[in-house]
């Protein structure tokens, strides 16, 4: 037997198991983050009634329970369609084009909850975003099916986020005022005005104009819960503010005090952290320095796609300051086959002219 056939039956065999196994599943489950000095999260589990950007309100036995969207960590639904279980194993595989056919079936399921359809439709729309990340015939799609589910459901949970990957989409684009306008719609949705302005502010950093947006990260503080993921980015955006400002000291050791708080296996806190912590030492002239934060991202934290785009492109960068230009079109050449729609790659490619 050849190896590729075997490891399509060894796949499919799992589909089967896992399908079979989560089909019996119909309890909602919720896993919180860690507090402080945890290793692991509360978990809890019942029927989750309703959700909203801020909270879920699920009945845990004779108990209903609210609980805040930013505590949460993963969110799992009983009763989920055949098709969408495949999908997310299709997906974390790499076959994208069978995961996004898997997510549209399930979305035409009938008789799903209302929260559980919700979330088919999201995953569906999330999935062609990321195709158009790999293929730019499919963001229009993208967009569309984004667009769409914010329509039709903006007081979901997964609201902000769709807009925020519609931004992303949107953001390797040439045009402002479509960043803007997606930002000004998250923030008209009630519990999403702090990642509304977070966003805002990451966008003033990148417009040259750091002293707003430390003025509205400052105004965003009352927005987020503390310790929450939310604040995590803040203060990755607030390190690029610093840095913009030239305030290199304090912007290192906020940095470097992010990382040393972080969980080693959190990569989206981390990713964005190292990468601030490079941008300070890069800016600060420190090369050398820089090149072993963004590699941490590099190497790493691949999981976070757009940061792992970030670091590629500045490490493509540095190599040319290091008199390393092989090194350089390496690294160009892996951001160009992995990410060929990042605005990364584009202002990597840029400055090698």
């Amino acid at each position: 037997m050849r190896p590729e056939t075997r490891k399509i039956l060894t796949l499919s065999t799992l589909i089967v198991f896992f399908m079979s196994v989560k089909a019996v599943a119909q309890t909602d489950e919720l896993r919180l983050r860690p507090s402080a000095g945890q290793t692991a999260g509360r978990i809890v589990r019942g029927t989750i009634s309703s959700e909203t950007p801020s909270e879920i309100r699920i009945q845990a036995g004779n108990k209903l329970e609210s609980i805040k969207t930013d505590e949460v960590d993963t969110v799992s639904y009983g009763g989920m369609p055949p098709a969408y279980l495949e999908a997310e194993i299709r997906e974390k595989n790499g076959d994208y084009a069978a995961a996004i056919d898997g997510f549209r079936r399930a979305s035409t399921t009938t008789g799903l909850r209302p929260v559980v359809a919700q979330q088919v439709k999201y995953r569906y729309a999330e999935a062609l975003a990321n195709a158009a990340g790999q293929d730019s015939a499919r963001t229009n799609e993208a967009i569309t099916a984004l667009q769409e589910f914010v329509r039709s459901f903006p007081t979901s949970r997964n609201a902000p986020a769709a807009l925020e990957v519609l931004l992303n989409l949107v953001r390797s684009g040439d045009d402002p005022s479509k960043m803007d306008s997606v930002i000004a719609d998250m923030s008209k949705i009630a519990g999403a005005q702090g990642r509304a302005n977070l966003l805002k502010a990451d966008l003033l950093v990148d417009r040259g104009q750091p002293d707003e947006a430390l003025k509205l990260l400052d105004t965003a503080r009352t927005q987020i819960t503390k310790g929450s993921e939310l604040e995590q980015s803040a203060q990755s955006i607030r390190i690029k503010a610093m840095v913009g400002k030239k305030s290199f000291t304090e912007a290192e050791k906020l940095a470097r005090d992010l990382i040393a708080a972080a969980d080693p296996n959190d990569y989206e806190s981390l990713a964005p952290a190292y990468n601030a912590l490079g941008d300070c030492l890069r800016a600060a002239g420190k090369p050398k320095d820089a090149m072993i934060a963004y590699l941490h991202t590099e190497i790493l934290y691949d999981r976070a796609s757009g940061e792992h785009a970030r670091a590629l492109a500045a490490i493509t960068e540095l190599w040319r300051v290091l008199e390393k230009p092989d090194r350089a079109e390496q690294s160009l050449s892996k951001l160009a086959t992995t990410y060929p729609r990042s605005p990364w790659l584009k202002k990597a490619q840029g400055s090698g002219k």
